[in-house]
């Protein structure tokens, strides 16, 4: 027994002491090895992968800016078994390997590059170890090819999952969510199921805004396939003209669906084209005039490769959504200058709204709305009241009076006609505030407050000529609401106002403050593009130019989209 004991353990020495690629301990001591993958083989495999998982996911060329994530996520992986896509047991290859493959092929549905994850020499590794193992009996164990792929397989697979979930970049100044999820975890329990798409499903954002996103990328790569856009020539579209220009523009409307694909060849303008026209420019927030003008021009000049750039840059802000938003919630895209407010899945109330102006942009963020505020007294920021208010009192005080806005200096109310506008040269002791008045407060008749360090909040507005205008970027970075009675009822309905205690409060001269029963998210998200009900594409203006600021992180990334 000791004999037998020395030469093992003598075996194991030697194979610390120099290593190798293909281990047999046959071949080293000379011993009758019974049937099979000698057992201290896999001791050796063992302690291979843990000295390798130990030192990160640098050594596995996972190049990935969640990296320490990574380096957690393999050491907890595999704190128990060692070998995870070996079976010792059959002594053969784990065939949900195979499935990792597959998956990870599929990256670029995500928008994603298999190369980021080394997945052609995996799936040389994977080939030799496949031949390898194909043997009816394997004497000779391939050590560090198993320990390469076992190691670099996990850590490049959860660099893939980490890239679905996350994306390649982080916003820059958004004030959005990192959704949370164990994918050592995951990953276990997918294996455990023998479902390697279930850890990936569990990784896509699960807003079905995504989804839908990863089809039309999906369409506009066929159609790019195809030549792209039909070109638009020369030549009038005014109903009754026809020519293949028309038959040209046909074909557009039907790719994207304004136009029935039955007829994508007609080559004569009737209602149905100008009505195709219209959905186009309505999906694309130009003025729907149903004529092809200079700026729908402009935006069919534009190329396909541009509206995959788009897709993308969309499909990616999707993994920065929370993974529930709640029983009941505000959404508000900033580029569609559009309200939604949810209870479950049902929009109980929706309208336009005005949001801030490119030097004055709405901040992206997610916060809870707390309470709302009847009859607001306006607490004039500094920057408004130098701007709007000390500008014009300097050339006559009276404004400040007919404006119903009242001074203080140090916390003391002044009498405005007793100051000297033209010679105080220091206004940071001065405050104003606005009465609440509804035909002059610019906060209107109520404000909702979702606590922030922006100071940002919606409010209503006695200026309600903005709504109707087809651009709203037009405050200075708070949000103004279309119907604040029908948001307001929505939100305190279930404290027993009515729309009738609502108007009273609003209209009551006197600020009165009214807590949620529960706090409501607000969303105030950036999608200059989105797949409507329909599964048509809807296109935003970038009115902050967040589009082509993130376009060059990816860029930096190493991404291009």
């Amino acid at each position: 027994m000791n004999k037998i004991y020395s030469t093992a353990l003598l075996a194991f020495l030697l194979l610390c002491a120099f290593g190798c690629k293909d281990f047999s301990i046959k071949s080293l001591t000379g011993a009758v090895e019974e049937e099979g993958i000698d057992s201290l083989a896999m001791a050796y495999l063992s302690k291979g992968i843990k000295e390798k998982v130990a030192k990160g996911s640098e050594p596995l060329l996972v190049k990935n800016r969640k990296a320490k994530d990574i380096d957690t996520l393999l050491q907890k992986f595999y704190a128990g078994n060692a070998c995870k896509w070996f079976d010792i047991e059959t002594e053969q290859r784990n065939r949900l390997a195979e499935d990792v493959l597959t998956e990870m092929e599929e990256a670029p549905k995500h928008g994603l590059d298999t190369k980021d994850y080394q997945l052609d020499r995996l799936k040389k590794l994977d080939a030799y170890l496949s031949q390898t193992f194909a043997a009816e009996k394997v004497d000779t164990l391939p050590v560090d090819s198993l320990l390469t792929f076992d190691t670099m397989l996990t850590g490049q697979f959860f660099s893939f999952l980490t890239d679905v979930m996350h994306g390649k970049i982080s916003p820059k100044r958004w004030e959005v969510y990192e959704r949370e999820n164990d994918l050592s975890l995951s990953l276990t329990q997918a294996m455990d199921l023998n479902n390697i798409e279930a850890v990936v499903l569990n990784s896509m954002p699960p807003d079905p805004g995504y989804k839908a996103m990863m089809n039309k990328y999906a369409e506009y790569l066929e159609i790019k396939k195809a030549g792209g856009w039909p070109k638009l020539d020369k030549g009038s579209f005014a109903k009754g003209k026809s020519g293949a220009h028309v038959a040209m523009l046909a074909k557009r409307l039907s790719l994207e669906g304004d136009l029935d694909e039955s007829l994508n060849k007609q080559d004569k303008v009737d209602d149905k084209i100008i009505e195709a026209i219209k959905s186009f420019q309505k999906r694309n927030k130009l003025a729907a005039t149903g004529r092809i003008d200079e700026k729908t021009r402009e935006r069919m000049k534009q190329p396909i490769e541009e509206d995959i750039k788009l897709v993308l840059l969309n499909m990616n802000r999707f993994r920065w959504m929370p993974e529930d938003r709640g029983e009941r919630y505000i959404h508000v895209n900033i580029p569609d200058q559009y309200l939604r407010y949810y209870e479950g899945e049902e929009v109980v109330e929706e309208m336009n709204v005005v949001v801030g102006n490119p030097k004055s942009p709405t901040p992206v963020m997610f916060k809870d709305m707390k309470y709302i505020v009847f009859s607001p007294v306006w607490h004039v920021p500094p920057s408004i009241a130098k701007d709007e208010i000390i500008k014009y009192a300097k050339i006559n005080p009276r404004v400040i009076l007919v404006s119903d806005v009242e001074v203080y200096k140090n916390g003391k109310k002044m009498d405005p006609l007793a100051i000297d506008w033209k010679g105080e040269t220091n206004w940071s002791n001065y405050r104003f505030k606005q009465k609440p008045t509804a035909n002059q407060n610019a906060l209107g008749r109520v404000k909702f407050i979702f606590p922030n360090h922006h100071s940002v909040y919606m409010h209503d507005t006695y200026n309600k000529g903005d709504f109707g205008n087809n651009t709203r970027a037009e405050s200075a970075g708070c949000i103004r609401v279309e119907d604040p009675v029908g948001l307001s009822y929505a939100l305190l309905a279930d404290k027993g106002y009515s729309e009738a205690g609502v108007s009273k409060a609003m209209n009551r001269g006197k600020e009165q403050h009214v807590n949620l029963s529960s706090p409501v998210p607000v969303y105030l998200t950036y999608f200059t593009a989105y797949v409507d009900e329909t599964g048509q594409l809807q296109r935003r203006k970038d009115l902050y130019r967040f589009d082509k600021k993130q376009s060059k992180q990816f860029e930096k990334a190493g991404v291009l989209l």
